[in-house]
Order: structure tokens, then sequence, then C-alpha cells
């Protein structure tokens, strides 16, 4: 496949006698595409100029703003709905480490693209109406889906800008052949391809290293919620005690009910009992503005902004479902989700730390035919599958769980350290020579510190989590890409995520380093606790 895009590209060249001319090629093509009212920008010293059109900022038409050697600018395509689009976030994170990259997102609805992708450094969101026509304007066009395709590439800006990324790239050609099926029909090939996956031990994630391409090793991905929209999310007046709901789905090629979710009787049959069992808990289903109300519930949060819905759902002691887009959120977020499967396969779908009820009478039927989706393969009108998952099993699958209750830590005073920035190197060196196994340590906002791979070369085991990755918010900098990089080569696990939303499981870190405390956080909302150890220490630099 790479080398078929090879020679495509090398067609279009035959007629440039050099690299710039051709570049200067592109320059007019994407004049003639957009037809608009250009102007030339000012660049910064060894970068060239290119036209960029007076669309305002969000508008639907992207255009190559600067170029530059140290960068490549990529398109991502994550096909789907809102799970799959946190899932593919996953690759989207990575591809952020492995070379100098700037990437415009392209999704099927703006609405979830911002909520996912809108979080992360040096990225445009566009709908996805737009993707096909600007293939020759990027260095390299990804589509995701089960499996990742390369649409386009530059390969000679790829020699300069991205050298570490050139690799993956011939690699991902010669891993299509040997991972996707070779079957034309789409729900076949993935029924096949899950078949696959299940007898290799590989999940939803992990299916996106394409064999071994790229190293994608856990089921976690930050979603943080916006701490500008929290007091949105108190003004809902919800409580400190309460579960949700979610009855619908994403909405594939035509209308309906699918197969999958659970059915309405069900879940009305399950709050009453939840409400005799549990008195003290409020009931709240979440969806979109047009969703079924569930009779019994206390309250309905249809059609708020998905910002808003990452706080209810932060603060859920329990979220009930099918597998779908919220219990993805919720899961990344680390609500415990009751999650009723039927056609949907589990071995794909599934996260370990939730309540996962899978029906004895059939299941995982994703792909057996064409319309799966919405029709029961054995005729049924109503799934054998969903149905026989009844309000009283759902219930006593949740009593463990209930009565210990959503794991809430509180640090006392001998569990947190200050210490000013000049002490932290000392105060690690001494933790480090005291100890008598190697401790792991969390770095929580480190932007380009020096300090994790200092950590890193005293023995620790050192993982970082930042919002920005360091970046400065300049489109051209290229700094925090080095900096991961460095960090990487060292075996500094280092993610995307911020101090309300750690994407590392529970009780992994002997020490948490909180660097750059935001002003006025939200202190009872951060996420450090629970990603403590027992005995652990929270170490905040001042």
């Amino acid at each position: 496949m790479a080398g078929s895009i090879l020679r495509k590209i090398k067609n279009k060249l035959k007629f440039s006698k050099t690299y710039s001319n051709f570049r200067a090629k592109q320059r007019d093509y994407v004049r003639r595409l957009l037809k608009d009212d250009f102007q030339p920008i000012k660049m910064e010293p060894g970068t060239k100029q290119i036209w960029v059109p007076t669309y305002p900022a969000g508008g639907l038409m992207p255009v190559r703003s600067v170029e530059t050697k140290d960068q490549l600018w990529i398109a991502f395509y994550p096909t789907g709905g809102y799970g799959d689009g946190i899932i593919s976030a996953k690759l989207f994170d990575e591809l952020m480490t492995l070379a100098p990259v700037r990437i415009d997102v392209y999704v099927n609805n703006l609405a979830f693209g911002e909520a996912v992708y809108g979080q992360r450094p040096n990225v445009r969101i566009y709908h996805v109406d737009a993707f096909h026509q600007h293939y020759e304007m990027y260095d390299l066009v990804l589509t995701v889906e089960h499996f990742v395709h390369v649409e386009h590439f530059d390969p000679l800006h790829m020699n300069e800008a991205g050298k570490a990324l050139l690799p993956y790239i011939r690699k991902l050609g010669e891993a299509m052949l040997l991972v996707r099926p070779d079957i034309e029909q789409q729900w076949y090939r993935e029924g096949m391809h899950f078949r696959r996956c299940e007898l290799n031990d590989v999940n939803r994630y992990t299916e996106l290293n394409m064999g071994n391409v790229f190293h994608i090793k856990d089921q976690l991905v930050s979603v943080y919620p916006d701490v500008k929209y929290y007091q949105a999310y108190k003004d809902l007046n919800l409580g400190d005690k309460y579960i949700t709901l979610n009855f619908g789905t994403d909405v594939m090629h035509h209308a309906g009910i699918q197969t999958k979710e659970w059915p309405l009787k069900h879940f009305e049959g399950f709050v009453k009992l939840f409400r005799e069992k549990y008195p003290d808990y409020k009931i709240y289903q979440t969806g979109g503005p047009k969703s079924t109300v569930i009779e019994g519930v206390d309250g309905t949060i249809f059609g708020k902004s998905l910002e808003i819905i990452k706080w209810v759902m932060k603060n859920s002691t329990l979220h009930v479902d099918c597998e779908g887009g919220m219990v993805h959120m919720a899961s990344q977020l680390f609500t415990k989700c009751l999650v009723v499967f039927g056609p949907t396969p589990a071995h794909m779908y599934a996260y370990p730390w939730n309540i996962n009820i899978v029906p004895e009478v059939c299941s995982n039927c994703m792909g057996v035919h064409k319309e799966w989706a919405y029709e029961c393969y054995k005729g049924f009108d109503e799934p054998p599958c969903t149905n026989s998952i009844t309000p009283e099993i759902a219930m006593g699958h949740i009593k463990f769980y209930m009565e210990q209750g959503k794991p809430k830590r509180e640090l006392n005073a001998d569990e947190v350290r200050n210490v000013d920035t000049e002490e932290l190197e000392s105060e690690l060196s001494r933790i480090i020579d005291s100890a008598d196994e190697v401790k792991v340590i969390l770095f929580v906002n480190p932007g380009q510190s020096d300090m994790p791979a200092k950590a890193r070369k005293l023995g620790y085991k050192v993982c970082t989590v930042d919002p920005t990755y360091g970046w400065n918010g300049n489109m051209l900098d290229v700094s925090y890409s080095s900096y991961t990089g460095k960090n990487i080569k060292l075996g500094i696990d280092s993610r995307f995520g911020n101090i309300y939303n750690i994407p590392f499981s529970g009780y992994t870190f002997d020490y948490v380093i909180l660097m750059n405390e935001p002003e006025n956080g939200i202190k009872d909302q951060y996420d450090i606790s629970r990603v403590l150890r027992a005995n652990g220490k929270l170490i905040c630099v001042k």
C-alpha cells in the first residue's frame, strides 16, 4: 500500500525539478481550490511563505497556514461515534510523541470531536465533509477505524521532519496485509477481525497497534473535564449521591433502536428496584434532546454540553448503560459502569474495572450479518441477548459494589509535603537513597521541566501527565515534541491528561509530584488520591 502511494506522489513530482517547485504547485492548488481572498502572512526565519484564506477561526475550510522543515502537518480522521473517537485518541496521543507534528482532526460530529481532541495541544477540529478535498495539503493523512489507513503521505517532507515517523508508515503498509481480513463486506470483515482479536487477546484499543507497529498497551486515555464548566455542573444541583442511566446510542446508517440497547422496560424495572434498595441515591438520565425518558428517574440531563456531562459522570457513583459513548467517557473518568452486552463483543469493548454483564443465551454476533446492529440474526423482534438480562440480574451484579460505595480517599497531613523547586531534586535523592526497592513516581503538570529525566536517572520508574506536553501555544513550537520524545527514550511513560483525570490505574504510584498547580484548583475533584498507593506521598512543588 505504501509503495502505491509513493508511486502516485512520484508521478506528481515528475514535472517539478525541485522540491520547492512542488510546494509552489501545492500552494497554487490550494489557492484555486478555495477561490477566496488570500493574504500572505509573516513567517519566522527559516520558514517558507504560503498563503492563508481570510476565513474566520473555526471555519470549515482548513488550509496550511505555515510550512516548516521541522514540523509535520497531519490529517487524522477517527471514524464512528463518540466512543470510537475516545478510543482513537489513544493512537492520536502516541502520534504526538513520535515526531514534531501539527494535527487537524476531521470528525463526523464537531461536538464529539471538540470534547475529545479539542483539549489536546496544537490541534484544530474540522467536519469530515472537508476531509477528502484536502489530501495534498498534508504530509500525512490517516483514517482510523478498526485499522489505521494511510490515505496519503509526502515522502520528501517525511524524510526531513518526520524521520522518526517514516518507519511506522512503511510498517503500516505491511501490517495491513497481515491484520486486515481480505473481505469486501465491512460487516463480515469486522466479524472475522474480532474473532482473530479474541484469539490473540487483542481489544478495541490494542487493535490499533496494527500488530506491532505502535505501542498501545492499555485502555486508558484522558478525556478530562474542562474546569470552566464545573460551575454549570454544580448549578444542576444533583447532590452528592446519585447514579446515572443512559438509554439510546449513536445513530449509525439509519435511525432506530439498536439490538445492543438494554430494553426500556428493563431500565424502568431497574429504576424501581434500585430506588427500593438504595433510597438515599438520586437517579438521573443523560441523553440527547429527543431521548426517551425512563419512567421513575429523578431528573433528566438532556442536550447538555459534553463538558458538563463529563463532570456529571466523574461524580456519579454508578453509570448504567449498554456499550456506547457514555460508557467510554465514564470509564475513562473512573466511574464504575454497569454495562449490558449483547451483540457487541465484550472481549473487544469491555473495560475490566467495570461491571460487565454478558448474556448466557447468546451474544457476540456483531458482524454475523449485515444488519446485526438493528436486526436479531435469529429473527426475534426482541433480541434474546439483552432481553435475558433482567433488572433483578442487574441488581445482583451491583450489590457488592454498592455496599462498598465509590472509593473516596482523603489525604491526611502526613501524606502531603510541600517543597520549593530548588529542594525537589535533593528530596528525590534522599528518598531513593533510603528506599529498598524501585519507587514509582508520577509528575503532574511538569511542562518541559527536566525533573522527570533527573528522577529517571536517579533510578525511579517515572511517569508524567500533562495537558500540553509542555507546548507553549505557538503553532510553530516543536520543542514540546522533542522534549517528550527524549523522555520516552529514557523509559518515561508520558501521557496527556490533567490533575482532574489521570490516565493511570488506581494505586499505582509511591509518589505524586504536583508541579504548576492551577490557581483556584478544585481540590476535591483532583484525581491524585486515586492513583496513590497506600502510604504513598503527594509532594507539592511551590
